[in-house]
């Protein structure tokens, strides 16, 4: 009776869901406000697939701490990507990023790897060749070959407020260099592209802190006889966005339920699944989305991607007590 009264709750949870969806005003493209944390569970698995492990969140240690020294604030990233003729492979990215603040603010006067005079820009930006730049200077340069097998250039400037601005990516420096010269400020102190490279379109922005999640994600495993391996795992309020998969050339950017999620990407986790004793270090799949504040990750081992986005397509929305019903035959203790 109580798997009965789980899946009708399931289903007009997901029938709330659908009408939440017509509201553009209040909710994202995924059909949950943006700030509101989202529990899935499947709807149906294929047939064979048994659960066997559950974790709920727990404190994270070291959570609300940072791992970035001193020296090296929080910095907004904003993320540029020239799609194929479908829009789904990233065929390259364009990267802007800049400081929150001035790095070299007092006391952080030196650099603490040489005791050298502290730059807003770092190394290897410092060194690179002075051009004339938003009526100052700025430096340019060449990082090598990037994964998309381009040369990756960047431009660099200090900007009013003390602050290291890149633009990076894998163009001539003369379009880099024109991206950084269409930068305008916004009113919570950012910067926005006012003349993107020709095809590129913005798909995120987020500020990269270093500050450690404050739960580790909530996760369902599933498999069977044949090998067969899934797991779903969440993670409310992540700081880096699916999006930034797209940084991976192998990467698909799917349509999925009433948004987009990064398919495929080269793809290590040592945490694959070691309780049920599998050798390999990482699921041949991942895909990632986020609905409303939680970012999902669904890795898999043994099923096709046609299969696994159809396994997300069925997912459907639970409170926290019909998820602790749904994994309770695999709660640990």
């Amino acid at each position: 009776m109580a798997a009965v009264a789980l899946v009708a709750a399931m289903v007009a949870t997901q029938v709330v869901r659908s009408e939440l969806a017509d509201s553009p005003d209040t909710l994202d493209v995924e059909g949950a406000s943006t700030d509101t944390p989202v529990i899935l569970v499947p709807g149906s698995l294929p047939a064979g697939l048994e659960l066997v492990d559950a974790e709920p969140p727990y404190p994270m240690h070291g959570a609300g701490e940072s791992s970035y020294p001193p020296s090296d604030p929080p910095s907004w990233q904003q993320m540029w990507v020239r799609f194929d003729a479908a829009g789904e492979v990233p065929e390259a990215v364009v990267w802007v990023t800049w400081d929150v603040t001035d790095p070299c603010a007092a006391p952080t006067t030196t650099q603490p790897s040489t005791g050298q005079p502290c730059s807003p820009l770092g190394m290897p930006f410092e060194l690179g060749a002075e051009v004339p730049l938003r009526g100052g200077t700025g430096y340019v340069g060449d990082e090598g070959t990037g994964p998309y097998g381009n040369a990756d250039r960047w431009v660099a400037f200090v900007d009013e407020e003390g602050r290291g601005v890149h633009v990076s990516g894998p163009l001539e420096i003369d379009g880099l260099v024109a991206v950084a010269e269409s930068l305008e400020r916004t009113d919570d102190g950012g910067y926005t592209v006012t003349a993107p490279p020709p095809s590129f379109e913005q798909v995120a922005q987020w500020i990269s802190t270093g500050v450690t999640e404050a739960e580790t994600p909530r996760s369902l495993s599933w498999s069977d006889d044949a090998g067969r391996i899934l797991r779903l795992r969440s993670q409310d309020g992540a700081e880096v966005p699916p999006e930034r998969r797209l940084s991976d050339p192998s990467t698909r950017w799917i349509r999925l339920r009433a948004g987009r999620a990064a398919l495929g990407g080269e793809f290590r986790d040592t945490s694959w699944q070691p309780e049920l004793g599998v050798n390999n270090a990482s699921p041949e799949q991942t895909m990632l989305w986020r609905e409303g504040a939680t970012t999902f990750t669904l890795d898999a081992t043994g099923f096709t991607d046609e299969e696994i986005v159809a396994i997300a397509e069925g997912l459907v929305v639970v409170d926290i007590d019909e998820w602790e019903t749904y994994a309770a035959p695999a709660l640990d203790g």
